[in-house]
């Protein structure tokens, strides 16, 4: 069983009619704080709750009532042998209603249409009026099938009437008219099928001190049984012994997990620490002492594994109350029992990232209005594999307005320094990531840049709206840049070689060099460093073509190799060139001494990130249709 579509109408933080659409596996649905993420976990419980959304737009004016009554509505998947299987629970017969009858058969024909479809799909609704789940009406979308003959010739007006077997199959025996429909309807029965096959946990503590003494090996929807269903657990082996891998994986830290007997007819869930000796339960803590996510795991992990039939797991931000490594543990767990589905909210990227979702849904709040934005499947793994192939993945970007890609890990800590000394004003929520692409990224990544643009201006992206790429020039001719530059926007070049290049300063070498440690005996001298630069930054390996240098060296020298040889020959090998270590050093003396040195990559940088210089993404889909 999963569900398929839910609807919710005039609800907390939800005015108009939204329909959430759902699938197999894992279904995330992220949003800010106060977006509207645990309302909707809280209505698609289907308690009956009558909570009309209050705004302006549903009261006008002070004093005013909010009108009509929330609505929700959850349409479910059933395959037909979960089908059979919960109708044959009720072991007892039941009146079918048909939606419409057509033809003429037999019964045998009757049960062979309603049974043998290979999946249905029927409503629970809920008109918010605060009645209990009992009362929730059902609507099931059956198709037209053949309309029995009684051997008497009576039409059938109410229903079918149907009856388990003693071999576990369903025969229709019969027909109900409306003069006869005494005969208990399926309604009330699977309305509690359908409530309980719904298990939901956040980060409110539940009791597991459970003080109704039963053989019951099902875990209430609200977890109140759990340590019943635990000690009744005990004589299936194979579930026990599947149950204590998955607490163990997700926990490495706590050992078994027992009960103890406490009178009257009571029981109490013992953890024990990993490592910790079967014969000293005194040392074993009782659950409702332990952390709520201990408790939360636990019986969320019950289901999973001893469910004899799918169930509807929904968690509502598990790193609420789970630490971040066990919240991966966890999905990884689940992971291994595909049978069920799983519905998370959360705004963790980590989450995301632990999940590959088969569904992404962003809940926003716009006017005290909540609405869904669903990313169809299809194009979030596209713009997955786009991400990777940057050496990303949703969780770098999730969360951020503004992406500045550049080539490496030096230029992500080195370019804030430069955003902050300069006093440039980033754009809100700036995430600067490094391109970790394969060793062809540089033949493909005008490609990989256009296909991120592209997507870019769909304007339906969970990625951020705005994006930007700033690569090195890597001797690329002005002509051609500028040609690529004007038809991709969101690509950009530093004017030298490399950002290495503007870090080729002899004072600033010097200090870093004599700031390295006890690696030389005597102190670097300032003139060592610019006679060694003056000698060696002519030489042609240094250039990609040497013929054609221009007039000042820095602009197209290979500074990165020119650095390294510099230290390599003032160290003798004592200590070398690191890009990410030094190249900030330089970068931060840079900015206290001579930040002039880098007024060409800050200007650069503002001229990115100011908004004012954002193309639109209709001019940018206009620029790209003709690269």
């Amino acid at each position: 069983m999963i569900i398929k579509e839910f609807t919710i109408e005039n609800y907390k933080c939800f005015h108009k009619p939204q329909t959430l659409h759902f699938d197999r596996g894992f279904n995330v649905i992220v949003g800010k704080n106060n977006a509207g993420k645990s309302a909707l976990v809280r209505a698609m419980k289907q308690e009956g709750e009558n909570a009309p959304h209050k705004s302006v737009n549903t009261m006008h004016m002070l004093g005013a009532q909010s009108a009509a009554h929330t609505r929700t509505q959850i349409r479910y998947e059933v395959g037909k042998d979960e089908f059979a299987k919960i109708l044959l629970a009720a072991k007892t017969s039941f009146c079918f209603p048909p939606k419409e009858w057509v033809g003429e058969g037999t019964y045998d024909n009757v049960c062979m249409e309603v049974f043998g479809r290979p999946q249905w799909q029927f409503e629970y609704g809920n008109s918010g009026t605060g009645l209990p789940p009992s009362n929730v009406c059902i609507d099931f979308d059956v198709y037209p099938i053949l309309l029995p003959k009684s051997e008497a010739g009576l039409r059938i007006e109410a229903g079918l009437l149907i009856e388990p077997q003693s071999d576990g199959s369903l025969k229709a025996v019969g027909n109900i008219d409306n003069s006869r429909r005494s005969t208990p309807s399926y309604e009330s029965f699977f309305t509690s099928v359908l409530h309980d096959s719904i298990y939901a946990f956040d980060a409110v503590r539940g009791n597991p001190h459970d003080k109704q003494a039963n053989s019951n090996v099902v875990l209430a929807p609200d977890a109140s049984n759990l340590a019943f269903v635990f000690r009744n657990m005990q004589g299936n082996l194979d579930n026990r012994a599947r149950y204590d891998e998955a607490v163990s994986t997700v926990f490495p830290h706590l050992g078994v997990v027992t009960f103890v007997d406490e009178p009257p007819a009571s029981l109490q869930i013992m953890v024990h620490r990993a490592g910790m000796s079967d014969d000293r339960p005194d040392l074993a803590i009782p659950l409702s002492a332990c952390g709520t996510g201990i408790t939360q795991v636990l019986a969320m992990l019950y289901v999973v594994v001893t469910a004899r039939e799918p169930r509807i797991i929904i968690i509502d931000e598990p790193n609420s109350f789970l630490h971040p490594e066990a919240v991966r543990n966890l999905i990884e767990v689940l992971k291994s029992y595909p049978q069920h589905q799983y519905i998370l909210t959360t705004h963790s990227p980590a989450v995301i990232a632990a999940c590959d979702p088969a569904t992404l849904t962003e809940i926003k709040q716009t006017e005290g209005a909540s609405d869904f934005l669903q990313m169809d499947a299809n194009d979030r793994k596209d713009q997955a594999r786009v991400l990777i192939a940057v050496g990303a993945d949703m969780s770098d970007v999730f969360g951020s307005d503004n992406i500045l890609w550049v080539e490496g890990q030096t230029e992500v800590s080195a370019f804030p320094l430069i955003i902050k000394r300069f006093k440039i004003a980033p754009p809100s929520r700036l995430t600067i990531l490094p391109v970790r692409g394969t060793s062809d990224f540089n033949m493909k990544r005008i490609e990989i840049v256009s296909d991120i643009h592209d997507r870019l201006s769909k304007g339906d992206s969970l990625l951020p709206k705005t994006v930007n790429f700033l690569f090195d020039s890597e001797n690329l001719p002005e002509d051609e840049k500028k040609k690529r530059t004007a038809k991709v926007p969101i690509l950009h070049f530093l004017p030298r070689r490399m950002y290495e290049n503007y870090l080729l300063h002899p004072e600033a070498i010097t200090f870093i060099a004599n700031s390295a440690g006890e690696t030389f005996d005597t102190p670097i001298i300032l003139h060592v460093v610019q006679d060694w630069l003056e000698k060696h930054s002519q030489e042609e390996k240094y250039y990609a073509n040497p013929k054609r240098r221009k007039p000042d060296w820095h602009e197209d020298v290979d500074g990165a190799e020119l650095l390294t040889d510099l230290f390599a020959a003032l160290f003798e090998a004592k200590y070398s060139y690191q890009k990410t270590r030094d190249s900030v050093a330089l970068t931060t003396w840079l900015l206290a001494n001579d930040k002039e040195a880098l007024r060409e990559v800050a200007n650069l940088l503002e001229d990115i990130l100011t908004p004012a210089s954002q193309t639109p993404n209709s001019q940018r889909k206009e620029s790209l249709a003709n690269y």
